[in-house]
């Protein structure tokens, strides 16, 4: 092998090297984006958790309170809350 095809040969290896690290490196911060989306996205559902579960929380409270206080049973508080839902409807063509 000549000079200049050793040349050549070691110029495509240097190339071949720095494309290999370049490509690491992407997956590395491809990598890093992904777990950070990650991370978010579970942030996110926690916390969307722990809301939907507190209010709940507090409209079993309150549930309980009112069959507590006007002294209902469950057939009682469906009717209770059957006509709260028509009492504060603002559709007029509700009818049973």
């Amino acid at each position: 092998m000549s000079q200049t095809e050793l040349n050549k040969r070691d110029s495509e290896l240097i190339l071949a090297n720095t494309s290999y690290i370049q490509a690491v490196q992407t997956a590395k911060q491809m990598l890093i984006q992904a777990e950070n989306q990650k991370n978010l996205i579970i942030f996110q559902a926690n916390t969307t958790t722990n809301i939907i579960q507190t209010e709940f929380e507090q409209k079993a409270l309150a549930f309980q309170s009112i069959m507590m206080e006007l002294g209902l049973n469950s057939t009682g508080m469906i009717d209770y809350l059957e006509s709260e839902i028509l009492r504060t409807s603002n559709n007029t063509f509700i009818g049973f």
